[in-house]
């Protein structure tokens, strides 16, 4: 979910109002993304890198 989004091509200040209920209950009842390994992904962007390159 994309709550805002500012543009690419010039600087500006974004002000987005978050729902920090919400935000707790995602944290909850989605421990994978608060107890993840960074380290269990690396070299994952590579593979699929190498996978798109193939298509060229």
């Amino acid at each position: 979910m994309v709550i805002a989004e500012a543009s690419a091509d010039r600087e500006e200040i974004l002000l987005a109002e978050i729902d920090l209920d919400h935000l707790e209950d995602v944290r909850r009842n989605w421990p994978f993304l608060r107890d993840r390994r960074i380290d269990a992904y690396q070299g994952i962007e590579r593979r699929y890198l190498d996978r798109e390159a193939g298509k060229a």
